[in-house]
Order: C-alpha cells, then sequence, then structure tokens
C-alpha cells in the first residue's frame, strides 16, 4: 500500500512498516489495539490522528490533524478505510 494521504499520487510510506487496515462495510475488521493514524476516502487522507513516520508531524499532520480522527461513526459520513500503525505508545 501507498501513503497517498494527499491524493495527488505521490507516496509517503516506507516500505516495510505494518498497518492494520480496515473498513465501515466488516469487509476489514479492526483485529487489533493499535493507534489509528488515518481515516481515507477516495480522494486519500481525511484526516491524521497520529502521524507514524517523522517527517509527516511536521509536513502532513499540520494540513490534517483532528483530534477526533478515526471515531468509527465518521463510516457514516464519507470515511471508506482507517489504517492503524503499531506505534509502541
Amino acid at each position: 500500500m501507498r501513503g497517498d494521504y494527499l491524493g495527488d499520487g505521490a507516496s509517503r510510506t516506507n516500505d516495510g512498516v505494518t498497518i492494520n487496515l480496515y473498513d465501515g462495510l466488516g469487509l476489514r475488521i479492526d483485529d487489533v489495539d493499535w493507534t489509528v493514524e488515518a481515516e481515507w476516502d477516495t480522494d486519500g487522507a481525511v484526516c491524521i490522528n497520529q502521524a507514524r513516520i517523522q517527517d509527516h508531524q511536521t509536513t502532513l499532520a499540520p494540513l490534517l490533524y483532528a483530534p477526533d480522527c478515526g471515531d468509527t461513526s465518521f463510516f457514516d459520513d464519507g470515511t471508506l478505510l482507517m489504517t492503524e500503525a503499531d506505534l509502541g505508545l
């Protein structure tokens, strides 16, 4: 998977990083207790809860950070996927 956070076709992820991916339809379920990283729709990330790559703290988080990012009720408002990462927090 590529981390196309801004929906501009640019990958902003690192190879080998394990993520958990799930949806609101139950096709992919949240089966681990990790920190929500982002919500996604067809245009890229809707919001970021916790940037998992240090560079994203300064480049993406200021644009997309939302304290309520990852609330599963947002699946009803257009969020298609949520991602989590094992941040060791």
